[in-house]
Protein backbone atom coordinates (compact mmCIF):
# COMPACT_ATOMS: atom_id res chain seq x y z
CA UNK A 1 0.00 0.00 0.00
CA UNK A 2 2.55 2.76 0.94
CA UNK A 3 3.99 2.25 -2.44
CA UNK A 4 0.58 3.17 -4.43
CA UNK A 5 -0.31 5.72 -1.87
CA UNK A 6 1.43 9.58 -1.95
CA UNK A 7 -0.60 10.63 0.46
CA UNK A 8 -0.53 9.13 4.30
CA UNK A 9 -4.25 7.86 5.75
CA UNK A 10 -4.69 8.85 9.33
CA UNK A 11 -7.26 6.98 10.28
CA UNK A 12 -7.06 7.83 13.71
CA UNK A 13 -8.57 11.51 13.28
CA UNK A 14 -11.33 9.95 11.27
CA UNK A 15 -12.93 7.78 13.51
CA UNK A 16 -16.05 9.31 14.85
CA UNK A 17 -18.68 9.77 12.34
CA UNK A 18 -18.37 10.19 8.56
CA UNK A 19 -19.04 13.64 6.74
CA UNK A 20 -23.18 12.97 5.50
CA UNK A 21 -22.97 13.10 1.99
CA UNK A 22 -26.59 13.85 1.51
CA UNK A 23 -25.16 17.68 2.12
CA UNK A 24 -23.66 17.59 -1.49
CA UNK A 25 -23.26 13.76 -3.11
CA UNK A 26 -27.00 12.75 -3.37
CA UNK A 27 -28.48 16.17 -4.58
CA UNK A 28 -25.76 16.61 -6.87
CA UNK A 29 -26.46 12.96 -8.47
CA UNK A 30 -30.26 14.15 -8.74
CA UNK A 31 -28.94 17.29 -10.57
CA UNK A 32 -26.48 14.64 -13.25
CA UNK A 33 -29.84 12.75 -13.67
CA UNK A 34 -31.98 15.24 -14.92
CA UNK A 35 -29.82 16.07 -17.69
CA UNK A 36 -29.71 12.14 -18.75
CA UNK A 37 -32.10 11.36 -21.97
CA UNK A 38 -32.42 7.86 -20.91
CA UNK A 39 -36.25 6.61 -21.14
CA UNK A 40 -36.25 3.77 -18.84
CA UNK A 41 -35.77 3.86 -15.03
CA UNK A 42 -33.82 1.17 -14.11
CA UNK A 43 -30.67 0.25 -11.57
CA UNK A 44 -28.31 2.24 -14.03
CA UNK A 45 -30.13 4.80 -15.26
CA UNK A 46 -33.75 7.02 -14.60
CA UNK A 47 -35.23 9.33 -17.42
CA UNK A 48 -35.07 13.36 -16.66
CA UNK A 49 -38.64 13.37 -16.67
CA UNK A 50 -38.90 10.99 -13.85
CA UNK A 51 -36.35 13.35 -11.60
CA UNK A 52 -37.73 17.06 -11.06
CA UNK A 53 -37.73 19.12 -7.92
CA UNK A 54 -39.18 17.19 -5.99
CA UNK A 55 -36.86 14.26 -6.23
CA UNK A 56 -35.18 13.88 -3.07
CA UNK A 57 -31.73 12.25 -1.94
CA UNK A 58 -31.98 10.28 1.54
CA UNK A 59 -28.86 9.24 3.41
CA UNK A 60 -30.41 6.31 5.91
CA UNK A 61 -27.68 5.96 8.15
CA UNK A 62 -27.12 3.70 11.38
CA UNK A 63 -27.47 6.66 13.50
CA UNK A 64 -28.41 9.72 11.95
CA UNK A 65 -30.72 10.32 8.52
CA UNK A 66 -30.89 13.41 7.06
CA UNK A 67 -32.90 14.45 3.66
CA UNK A 68 -32.09 16.91 0.80
CA UNK A 69 -32.60 18.58 -2.95
CA UNK A 70 -31.62 21.34 -5.88
CA UNK A 71 -33.37 23.90 -5.71
CA UNK A 72 -34.31 25.20 -9.86
CA UNK A 73 -31.33 26.63 -9.93
CA UNK A 74 -29.61 23.19 -9.66
CA UNK A 75 -28.10 24.21 -5.99
CA UNK A 76 -27.96 21.81 -3.39
CA UNK A 77 -29.36 22.02 0.05
CA UNK A 78 -30.02 19.88 2.81
CA UNK A 79 -33.96 20.04 4.12
CA UNK A 80 -34.23 20.47 8.39
CA UNK A 81 -36.16 18.82 10.29
CA UNK A 82 -39.00 20.24 12.36
CA UNK A 83 -36.53 20.93 15.18
CA UNK A 84 -34.32 23.35 12.51
CA UNK A 85 -31.74 20.28 12.71
CA UNK A 86 -30.10 18.99 9.42
CA UNK A 87 -30.16 15.26 10.83
CA UNK A 88 -32.06 13.14 12.80
CA UNK A 89 -31.06 10.21 15.03
CA UNK A 90 -32.21 7.09 13.76
CA UNK A 91 -33.89 6.18 16.44
CA UNK A 92 -38.03 4.93 16.42
CA UNK A 93 -39.65 4.54 19.81
CA UNK A 94 -43.30 2.63 19.71
CA UNK A 95 -44.99 3.99 22.26
CA UNK A 96 -48.59 2.51 20.97
CA UNK A 97 -49.39 0.89 17.33
CA UNK A 98 -50.58 4.10 16.50
CA UNK A 99 -48.01 6.44 18.28
CA UNK A 100 -44.96 6.55 17.09
CA UNK A 101 -42.03 8.38 18.02
CA UNK A 102 -38.71 9.22 15.48
CA UNK A 103 -35.75 11.27 15.77
CA UNK A 104 -35.14 13.06 19.14
CA UNK A 105 -38.42 12.71 20.38
CA UNK A 106 -37.59 8.91 20.56
CA UNK A 107 -34.47 9.24 22.36
CA UNK A 108 -36.00 11.63 25.03
CA UNK A 109 -38.65 9.86 26.01
CA UNK A 110 -39.11 9.50 30.01
CA UNK A 111 -39.52 5.66 29.89
CA UNK A 112 -38.30 4.17 26.69
CA UNK A 113 -37.55 0.67 28.13
CA UNK A 114 -37.68 -2.14 25.06
CA UNK A 115 -39.54 0.16 22.66
CA UNK A 116 -36.87 2.33 21.48
CA UNK A 117 -35.49 0.85 18.89
CA UNK A 118 -32.26 2.01 16.78
CA UNK A 119 -29.54 0.64 14.45
CA UNK A 120 -32.45 -0.87 11.98
CA UNK A 121 -29.80 -0.90 9.41
CA UNK A 122 -27.84 -3.12 11.40
CA UNK A 123 -31.09 -5.88 10.90
CA UNK A 124 -32.14 -5.40 8.13
CA UNK A 125 -32.31 -8.34 5.39
CA UNK A 126 -30.58 -10.33 8.23
CA UNK A 127 -31.56 -13.88 9.79
CA UNK A 128 -32.29 -14.55 12.90
CA UNK A 129 -28.81 -16.85 12.98
CA UNK A 130 -26.17 -14.27 11.38
CA UNK A 131 -23.85 -13.86 13.78
CA UNK A 132 -23.67 -9.73 13.76
CA UNK A 133 -27.34 -10.26 14.97
CA UNK A 134 -25.82 -12.54 17.47
CA UNK A 135 -23.19 -10.03 18.72
CA UNK A 136 -25.27 -7.00 18.18
CA UNK A 137 -28.32 -8.42 20.40
CA UNK A 138 -26.05 -8.42 23.44
CA UNK A 139 -25.87 -4.96 23.82
CA UNK A 140 -29.01 -3.84 22.58
CA UNK A 141 -31.81 -2.81 25.02
CA UNK A 142 -34.83 -3.70 22.62
CA UNK A 143 -35.58 -7.40 22.37
CA UNK A 144 -34.68 -9.36 18.67
CA UNK A 145 -36.24 -12.62 18.31
CA UNK A 146 -36.46 -15.70 15.57
CA UNK A 147 -39.63 -15.17 13.37
CA UNK A 148 -41.14 -19.38 12.88
CA UNK A 149 -43.72 -18.48 10.26
CA UNK A 150 -43.65 -18.69 6.54
CA UNK A 151 -42.14 -17.15 4.36
CA UNK A 152 -39.92 -15.39 6.25
CA UNK A 153 -38.81 -18.08 8.79
CA UNK A 154 -35.26 -17.44 10.41
CA UNK A 155 -35.88 -14.06 10.09
CA UNK A 156 -34.64 -11.37 12.89
CA UNK A 157 -37.64 -9.01 14.26
CA UNK A 158 -38.13 -6.87 16.47
CA UNK A 159 -40.50 -7.30 19.64
CA UNK A 160 -42.32 -4.94 20.96
CA UNK A 161 -44.79 -5.65 23.75
CA UNK A 162 -46.26 -8.75 22.00
CA UNK A 163 -46.36 -6.88 18.37
CA UNK A 164 -43.38 -8.65 16.32
CA UNK A 165 -42.00 -5.62 13.73
CA UNK A 166 -39.66 -6.31 10.98
CA UNK A 167 -36.51 -4.18 10.96
CA UNK A 168 -37.49 -2.80 6.93
CA UNK A 169 -40.51 -1.57 8.83
CA UNK A 170 -38.48 0.52 11.55
CA UNK A 171 -36.56 1.59 8.43
CA UNK A 172 -39.77 3.10 6.80
CA UNK A 173 -40.79 5.21 9.98
CA UNK A 174 -37.21 6.84 9.19
CA UNK A 175 -38.28 7.45 5.62
CA UNK A 176 -41.34 8.54 6.47
CA UNK A 177 -39.81 11.30 8.75
CA UNK A 178 -37.42 12.59 5.87
CA UNK A 179 -40.31 12.80 3.37
CA UNK A 180 -42.19 14.57 5.50
CA UNK A 181 -39.52 16.93 6.17
CA UNK A 182 -39.51 17.23 2.46
CA UNK A 183 -43.02 17.48 2.21
CA UNK A 184 -43.26 20.42 4.34
CA UNK A 185 -40.25 22.01 3.29
CA UNK A 186 -42.21 22.27 0.08
CA UNK A 187 -45.43 23.95 1.41
CA UNK A 188 -47.06 20.55 1.58
CA UNK A 189 -46.50 19.43 -1.85
CA UNK A 190 -46.03 15.19 -1.92
CA UNK A 191 -43.02 13.79 -2.11
CA UNK A 192 -42.64 10.63 -3.99
CA UNK A 193 -39.00 10.01 -5.81
CA UNK A 194 -36.03 9.61 -3.96
CA UNK A 195 -32.27 8.62 -4.44
CA UNK A 196 -31.82 6.31 -1.11
CA UNK A 197 -27.75 5.45 -0.43
CA UNK A 198 -26.61 1.93 0.52
CA UNK A 199 -23.58 0.99 2.25
CA UNK A 200 -21.05 -0.64 -1.29
CA UNK A 201 -21.06 -4.18 0.88
CA UNK A 202 -25.06 -4.04 1.28
CA UNK A 203 -26.07 -7.37 -0.39
CA UNK A 204 -29.01 -8.35 -2.57
CA UNK A 205 -31.20 -9.37 0.15
CA UNK A 206 -30.26 -6.02 2.08
CA UNK A 207 -31.05 -3.86 -0.97
CA UNK A 208 -34.39 -5.75 -1.59
CA UNK A 209 -35.39 -4.71 2.35
CA UNK A 210 -34.04 -1.03 1.92
CA UNK A 211 -36.63 -0.62 -1.83
CA UNK A 212 -39.44 -2.65 0.91
CA UNK A 213 -39.11 0.03 3.37
CA UNK A 214 -39.28 3.03 0.77
CA UNK A 215 -42.35 1.34 -0.57
CA UNK A 216 -44.15 0.78 3.18
CA UNK A 217 -42.77 4.83 3.65
CA UNK A 218 -45.15 5.80 0.14
CA UNK A 219 -41.68 6.75 -1.84
CA UNK A 220 -40.61 5.38 -5.35
CA UNK A 221 -36.60 4.73 -5.23
CA UNK A 222 -35.09 6.20 -9.06
CA UNK A 223 -32.01 4.13 -7.83
CA UNK A 224 -30.11 2.81 -4.57
CA UNK A 225 -26.38 4.76 -4.70
CA UNK A 226 -23.81 3.26 -3.04
CA UNK A 227 -22.19 5.88 -0.36
CA UNK A 228 -18.73 5.94 -1.76
CA UNK A 229 -19.95 5.99 -5.36
CA UNK A 230 -22.13 9.13 -4.16
CA UNK A 231 -18.73 10.50 -2.01
CA UNK A 232 -16.92 9.86 -5.46
CA UNK A 233 -19.87 12.25 -8.00
CA UNK A 234 -19.68 14.93 -5.18
CA UNK A 235 -15.84 15.49 -4.82
CA UNK A 236 -15.63 15.25 -9.00
CA UNK A 237 -18.06 18.12 -9.03
CA UNK A 238 -16.44 19.76 -6.33
CA UNK A 239 -12.76 19.06 -7.51
CA UNK A 240 -11.11 21.44 -9.51
CA UNK A 241 -8.21 18.79 -11.16
CA UNK A 242 -9.44 16.21 -13.88
CA UNK A 243 -7.62 12.65 -13.81
CA UNK A 244 -6.10 12.19 -10.56
CA UNK A 245 -6.68 9.39 -9.06
CA UNK A 246 -8.51 9.42 -5.43
CA UNK A 247 -9.07 7.19 -2.65
CA UNK A 248 -12.43 8.09 -0.42
CA UNK A 249 -12.21 6.33 2.62
CA UNK A 250 -15.60 6.50 4.38
CA UNK A 251 -15.91 5.58 8.00
CA UNK A 252 -19.92 6.25 9.07
CA UNK A 253 -22.03 5.31 12.21
CA UNK A 254 -22.02 1.52 11.32
CA UNK A 255 -20.78 0.68 7.80
CA UNK A 256 -16.95 1.41 6.55
CA UNK A 257 -16.64 1.98 2.53
CA UNK A 258 -13.54 2.86 0.18
CA UNK A 259 -14.15 3.69 -3.54
CA UNK A 260 -11.11 4.52 -5.94
CA UNK A 261 -11.33 6.77 -9.17
CA UNK A 262 -10.98 9.57 -11.10
CA UNK A 263 -13.15 12.52 -13.01
CA UNK A 264 -12.19 12.27 -16.48
CA UNK A 265 -11.88 15.02 -18.98
CA UNK A 266 -13.87 15.19 -22.41
CA UNK A 267 -13.77 17.66 -24.43
CA UNK A 268 -11.87 19.96 -21.93
CA UNK A 269 -14.78 19.34 -19.51
CA UNK A 270 -15.29 16.70 -16.41
CA UNK A 271 -17.79 14.79 -17.88
CA UNK A 272 -17.10 11.10 -16.95
CA UNK A 273 -16.70 9.30 -13.38
CA UNK A 274 -14.46 6.22 -13.30
CA UNK A 275 -14.63 4.00 -10.26
CA UNK A 276 -12.17 1.54 -10.10
CA UNK A 277 -12.66 -0.60 -7.01
CA UNK A 278 -15.18 -0.37 -3.99
CA UNK A 279 -14.42 -2.11 -0.97
CA UNK A 280 -16.68 -2.00 2.53
CA UNK A 281 -17.61 -3.23 5.71
CA UNK A 282 -21.20 -3.60 6.68
CA UNK A 283 -20.47 -3.95 10.27
CA UNK A 284 -17.75 -1.46 11.14
CA UNK A 285 -18.56 1.92 11.95
CA UNK A 286 -18.45 4.42 15.36
CA UNK A 287 -21.19 2.43 17.33
CA UNK A 288 -18.17 -0.37 17.21
CA UNK A 289 -15.38 2.32 18.81
CA UNK A 290 -18.72 3.22 21.21
CA UNK A 291 -19.21 -0.31 22.51
CA UNK A 292 -15.01 -0.30 23.17
CA UNK A 293 -15.71 2.76 25.42
CA UNK A 294 -18.23 1.47 27.43
CA UNK A 295 -16.55 -2.57 27.96
CA UNK A 296 -13.49 -0.55 29.15
CA UNK A 297 -15.45 1.87 31.29
CA UNK A 298 -17.64 -1.23 32.55
CA UNK A 299 -14.31 -2.99 33.27
CA UNK A 300 -12.72 -0.08 35.24
CA UNK A 301 -16.27 0.01 37.28
CA UNK A 302 -16.08 -3.41 38.49
CA UNK A 303 -12.43 -3.51 39.30
CA UNK A 304 -13.07 -0.24 41.50
CA UNK A 305 -15.97 -1.90 43.43
CA UNK A 306 -14.82 -5.14 42.76
CA UNK A 307 -18.83 -6.25 41.80
CA UNK A 308 -20.35 -7.14 38.51
CA UNK A 309 -21.69 -4.50 36.76
CA UNK A 310 -26.15 -4.59 36.07
CA UNK A 311 -27.05 -6.59 33.13
CA UNK A 312 -29.84 -4.08 32.34
CA UNK A 313 -29.93 -3.29 28.89
CA UNK A 314 -31.82 0.34 30.02
CA UNK A 315 -28.85 1.12 32.16
CA UNK A 316 -25.83 -0.40 29.14
CA UNK A 317 -28.27 1.77 26.88
CA UNK A 318 -27.71 5.46 28.99
CA UNK A 319 -23.89 4.26 29.43
CA UNK A 320 -23.71 4.01 25.59
CA UNK A 321 -25.12 7.39 25.03
CA UNK A 322 -22.62 8.72 27.53
CA UNK A 323 -19.65 7.23 25.72
CA UNK A 324 -20.78 8.12 22.32
CA UNK A 325 -20.74 11.94 23.70
CA UNK A 326 -17.18 11.71 25.15
CA UNK A 327 -16.44 9.86 21.33
CA UNK A 328 -17.27 12.86 19.77
CA UNK A 329 -16.02 15.24 22.10
CA UNK A 330 -12.79 13.95 21.38
CA UNK A 331 -12.46 14.43 18.24
CA UNK A 332 -11.95 18.59 19.17
CA UNK A 333 -9.73 18.08 21.99
CA UNK A 334 -6.92 16.07 23.49
CA UNK A 335 -8.06 16.84 26.80
CA UNK A 336 -9.29 13.96 29.31
CA UNK A 337 -13.03 13.25 29.22
CA UNK A 338 -14.63 11.92 31.87
CA UNK A 339 -17.93 9.78 32.11
CA UNK A 340 -19.93 9.75 35.84
CA UNK A 341 -21.52 6.42 35.98
CA UNK A 342 -24.10 5.57 38.39
CA UNK A 343 -25.27 1.99 39.18
CA UNK A 344 -27.38 0.01 41.60
CA UNK A 345 -26.20 -3.05 42.75
CA UNK A 346 -27.50 -5.33 45.24
CA UNK A 347 -29.46 -2.31 46.32
CA UNK A 348 -26.56 -0.21 47.28
CA UNK A 349 -25.91 2.83 44.59
CA UNK A 350 -22.22 2.59 43.34
CA UNK A 351 -20.67 5.61 41.40
CA UNK A 352 -17.25 5.86 39.42
CA UNK A 353 -15.76 8.29 37.36
CA UNK A 354 -14.14 6.81 34.09
CA UNK A 355 -11.63 9.01 32.69
CA UNK A 356 -10.25 8.73 28.32
CA UNK A 357 -8.40 10.68 26.09
CA UNK A 358 -7.69 10.40 22.68
CA UNK A 359 -4.34 8.93 22.80
CA UNK A 360 -6.55 6.25 24.97
CA UNK A 361 -8.90 5.94 22.45
CA UNK A 362 -6.72 5.24 19.67
CA UNK A 363 -4.72 2.67 21.89
CA UNK A 364 -7.98 0.89 22.69
CA UNK A 365 -9.41 1.08 18.86
CA UNK A 366 -5.79 0.27 17.27
CA UNK A 367 -7.50 -3.32 16.01
CA UNK A 368 -10.29 -1.54 14.76
CA UNK A 369 -9.00 1.13 12.98
CA UNK A 370 -6.01 -1.49 11.32
CA UNK A 371 -8.99 -3.38 9.82
CA UNK A 372 -9.69 -0.67 7.87
CA UNK A 373 -6.35 -0.66 6.17
CA UNK A 374 -6.94 -4.05 4.93
CA UNK A 375 -10.10 -2.94 3.25
CA UNK A 376 -7.94 -0.12 2.15
CA UNK A 377 -5.49 -2.74 0.58
CA UNK A 378 -8.48 -5.15 -0.93
CA UNK A 379 -9.59 -1.94 -2.97
CA UNK A 380 -5.84 -1.11 -4.10
CA UNK A 381 -5.54 -4.50 -5.45
CA UNK A 382 -9.22 -4.65 -7.36
CA UNK A 383 -8.27 -1.44 -8.80
CA UNK A 384 -5.11 -2.83 -9.94
CA UNK A 385 -7.20 -5.48 -12.00
CA UNK A 386 -7.74 -1.96 -13.99
CA UNK A 387 -5.00 0.04 -14.09
CA UNK A 388 -2.29 -2.03 -13.18
CA UNK A 389 0.02 0.47 -11.96
CA UNK A 390 -1.68 2.38 -10.37
CA UNK A 391 -1.11 5.66 -7.52
CA UNK A 392 -3.80 6.94 -5.54
CA UNK A 393 -2.93 10.69 -5.71
CA UNK A 394 -5.31 11.79 -2.98
CA UNK A 395 -7.07 10.68 0.12
CA UNK A 396 -10.54 11.99 0.94
CA UNK A 397 -11.99 11.42 4.48
CA UNK A 398 -15.52 12.22 5.12
CA UNK A 399 -17.04 12.86 8.66
CA UNK A 400 -20.04 14.81 9.92
CA UNK A 401 -20.38 17.10 13.71
CA UNK A 402 -23.68 15.42 14.76
CA UNK A 403 -25.98 18.73 15.64
CA UNK A 404 -26.91 20.76 12.77
CA UNK A 405 -23.97 21.46 11.04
Amino acid sequence: MQNVIKTKINVGMQYDIRYKMLQTFVPHYIFRLKGMSNSTCDSNSCSKNQISERTIGIDLGTTRCCVAAIDKNGIPFTIENDQGLKTTPSYVLYESNSNVKVGKAAMNSQYPGEKLIYDSKRLIGRQYSDQAVTEDCERWSFVVVRNDTEPDEGKAMIKVNDRLIAPEKVSAELLKSMKRDAERHFGGQEVKNAVITVPAYFNSRQKEMTMEAAKIAGLNVLKLLTEPTAAAIALGIKSTESNRIKMIYDLGGGTFDVSIGRIVEKNGQKSELEIFAISGHTHLGGEDFDNIIIEDAIKHFQDKHEVNYPDSKTTRRRLCNQCREVKENMANTISNQQIDMVATVDDKRLSYTYTINQAQFYELCKEKFEGTLSIVDEAIENARKVVPDIVIDDIVSYYHRHHSA
